[in-house]
């Protein structure tokens, strides 16, 4: 599933011009190397940082 939903960011487009949107997934098999190899072969960007 997709966080913010469609509806929730269409009431958000007047507050900025940027909103990030994520996915939930069960990622207790993965490890944040292959969960990011497998998000970065498919995505037009990716931002990679510490938290």
């Amino acid at each position: 599933m997709y966080h913010p939903t469609l509806e929730t960011i269409k009431k958000m487009a007047g507050q900025g011009n940027l909103v990030p949107v994520y996915r939930s997934i069960n990622a207790d098999p993965e490890t944040p190397v292959s969960a990011y190899l497998k998000v970065a072969q498919r995505a037009l960007f990716v931002l990679a940082g510490e938290c």
